[in-house]
């Protein structure tokens, strides 16, 4: 269980930081502004979670992880926009999957 939990918090650090930051953060910061790319990106991000998270009322739940998740995407969108150094994000993105991982293995998070 926990090869597979920190291949997916690799993998999905990677995959996420590449499509959201890399490609559609930056083209919607061409496109729109910086400050609206960057929200709209984060948005998008947040909503993409939704899918992948459950429990209790649905749109309760989507409402705390798209905050969450949102807000998570623009933190990371922050980084993206300072930095453009992809690894910072992908290292970043990593780091907070694994803390998720780690606080689940020890019965902290549900």
């Amino acid at each position: 269980m926990l090869i597979a939990a920190t291949a997916t918090a690799i993998t999905a650090g990677l995959g996420e930081e590449l499509i959201y930051r890399r490609f559609l953060q930056t083209r919607l910061e061409a496109l729109l502004g910086p400050w609206t790319g960057l929200l709209l990106a984060s948005l998008l991000f947040g909503l993409m979670h939704v899918l992948s998270h459950g429990g209790g009322a649905w749109w309760e739940s989507a409402a705390q992880v798209i905050a969450l998740q949102g807000t998570t995407g623009i933190a990371l969108g922050l980084m993206w926009r300072r930095w453009r150094r992809l690894w910072v994000c992908v290292l970043a993105h990593v780091l907070l999957n694994g803390l998720g991982v780690l606080l689940h293995l020890l019965g902290l998070l549900g």
